[in-house]
């Protein structure tokens, strides 16, 4: 397991170059999920929300928000 917050020059299997910690959040059920951002694209490129484990779970331009919106609607139609 991986302790991101002050991590940067992130490699993610399948993507070019390196991604920084923008922003993370712990979720209600304990699970830390992090937004990467691109270290040299910035903004020309979707940011990553990823898992600990460096899984992705979601590429996004809005943000780690968009993330939480998405999980919180899967919890409100269960």
């Amino acid at each position: 397991m991986y302790e991101l917050k002050q991590r940067n020059r992130i490699k993610i299997p399948g993507k070019q170059g390196t991604y920084y910690v923008f922003d993370s959040e712990t979720l209600n059920d304990g699970t830390d999920v992090y937004e990467l951002e691109h270290e040299i694209c910035r903004f020309d490129v979707e940011h990553l929300i990823v898992d600990a484990d460096l899984n992705v779970l979601m590429e996004t331009w809005s943000g780690l928000d968009e993330y939480l919106d998405s999980i919180n609607e899967e919890q409100e139609d269960e």
